[in-house]
């Protein structure tokens, strides 16, 4: 049975079972079935690793979506209509062709989980502040050369990760990020690697070793590598 006939048959399971989540990862889909949209049950909706081009409108269909993963696709851009799922609160559309931070993100308020890691964006926008609910955010390897100081005002965020990038140094008053739990941020050419100073209790700051500061240095250095 290949792969066309798989995933037809995973839909209509979902269908008559009524299961809240549907993965159909590395089915090889240029695009997504219709048959999905008709699941206004559905919860979680996972369609990583394909060769999907385009996010429909009719994903406004999916009312009771709070999880949606597109990793590894070919988008470059958000319908407007994904605002209107208000339940959402997962995003994930890493490893994607997008070429700038998508504007109709900020609009969504409810979002606590952020992925837009490897895609072809270079800044992003200071009103990301305005995503007041976030938890995680996961920028790595985007090519940005800097965090937006507005990126303090995240005052929910819980997990940071931004490593890989071109960011040579922080916003000076990162510490008011007071809940951050872990922070990533390896493979940045940082001027200085700062102390940072939460006033949580107990951070768990993931910071480089010093094994990893030497190597860090010497790739910088052209040393080695």
């Amino acid at each position: 049975m290949n792969k066309y006939f798989i995933q037809k048959k995973i839909i209509e399971e979902c269908k008559i079972k009524k299961t809240p989540k549907l993965e159909l990862n590395w089915y090889e889909l240029t695009e997504i079935p219709d048959d999905i949209f008709e699941l206004k049950h559905l919860e979680q909706l996972f369609l990583d690793w394909n060769s999907i081009r385009n996010l429909p409108s009719k994903i406004i269909k999916l009312e009771n979506l709070n999880r949606l993963s597109l990793r590894g696709n070919k988008l470059d851009n958000l319908p407007i209509e994904i605002i209107q799922l208000k339940k959402l609160k997962y995003l994930q559309i890493g490893d994607n062709l997008f070429e700038r931070f998508p504007n109709e993100i900020i609009k969504m308020k409810q979002l606590e989980v952020l992925g837009i890691s490897r895609n072809r964006i270079i800044e992003l926008p200071k009103t990301i502040s305005e995503l007041t609910e976030l938890k995680t955010l996961f920028i790595n390897g985007i090519g940005i050369h800097e965090l937006p100081n507005e990126i303090v005002l995240l005052k929910k965020l819980k997990r940071l990760s931004i490593e890989n990038n071109n960011i040579k140094s922080l916003p000076i008053n990162i510490n008011r990020l007071v809940g951050l739990e872990e922070f990533y941020y390896e493979n940045n050419p940082l001027v200085d690697i700062p102390d940072l100073q939460f006033t949580n209790k107990f951070p768990t700051i993931k910071k480089p070793t010093e094994v990893e500061k030497k190597i860090f240095n010497a790739k910088k250095n052209n040393s080695i590598y």
